[in-house]
Parts: C-alpha cells; structure tokens; sequence
C-alpha cells in the first residue's frame, strides 16, 4: 500500500509541474514596428515535439485588428522542415543588423504588420489553421490578445503556465524552452 500512496503522489507531482506541450509547432515570437515603412519586423516559429515537421508548402499569413481575410506574407519552400526543437525566423532586412540573427526567411519589404493591433497565423499546405496570435486590438485572437510593446519589443509566448518574465529572460530556468 505505501508502495502505492509514494507512486500515486509522483504521478500526481509530475502532472503538477508539467505544462501542456503543443503536438505541432507553434508561433513563438511576433514583433511588429510602430514606424512605418522599416523593416525590423518578424515572425519566428518553434518545434515543441519530439521530430522534424515538414512545413512545405504551409504559410504565414497576416490580418489586421479588424480586417476581414487574411494576407500571405510567406510560403515556405518544398522541402522545408523545422527540427525537433528547432526555430525558423521570417523577418525583414534590418533584423541582422539589429539582432546579430540572419532571419532563414528574408521579407526585401516591410512586412506590414499593424501596430494597432493584428493577428498572424499559420496554416499548412490545405489551408488547415496551426496557430494564431492576436495582439492590440485583434478581433479574433486565440484565447486572449498578447497586448502591446515598447518599440523595439516583441510578443514572446511563455514557455509554460508558471513561467514568469524573470525565467523567459536571458539565463532564466525557461529561456531556452521555445520562447
């Protein structure tokens, strides 16, 4: 019986501690600018499972706060994959300059991404929604909208529920987990 109890309180710790982890990948960070006409925005995209996904043929696309189609900004090239806990970055040219960070998909144009609000998503080669991210005055967010940023700032989703600014930053418990 105490082999049991001991057993059942691991189990129910483990499950405690552990967030839910998406089975396809997601959109980690979102940065739009506030000036219009530079190119410093981008789209970055992570691998949480367990295998390299094929992404050809799927799209990033863009909608504003309150537009009512989406636009594409990017199809990814036949045979694309992202690793297994791997990054893909789409953004503009001035990225590297600015980050040190060559985006693996280059926008030669600002990619437009409103800063009164928005919303980018990704939907494989049938059109299939993956994920979606909302901010500022997005109308139709997944779950709520990921609110504003000093200029220069991005959206970065949280690695897990219990995950704060101070473990997302540099150095943090949670900065290498996807964000």
């Amino acid at each position: 019986m105490r082999s049991f109890i001991v057993g059942l309180l691991l189990l129910v710790a483990t499950v405690a501690v552990k967030a839910q982890i998406a089975a396809y990948p997601v959109i980690s960070e979102v940065r739009y600018y506030e000036i219009s006409g530079v190119n410093h925005e981008f789209v970055e995209i992570y691998n949480p499972t367990g295998f390299a996904v094929d992404i050809s043929g799927w799209k990033i696309q863009y909608r504003s706060s309150g537009g009512a189609a989406f636009s594409d900004k990017l199809t990814f090239n036949a045979g694309q994959t992202i690793l297994s806990h791997g990054f893909i970055l789409f953004g503009g040219t001035t990225i590297e300059d600015e980050t040190g960070v060559a985006p693996d998909y280059l926008s030669t144009v600002a990619m437009g991404l409103g800063n009164s609000g928005g919303h980018v998503r990704i939907i494989d080669d049938s059109g299939t929604e993956i994920d979606l991210i909302g901010w500022n005055g997005a109308t139709w967010p997944e779950g709520s909208t990921a609110g504003t940023t000093a200029r220069g700032g991005s959206f970065e989703r949280k690695a897990f529920e219990t995950s704060t600014e101070a473990t997302m930053n540099v150095g943090g418990a949670d900065a290498l987990e996807g964000n």
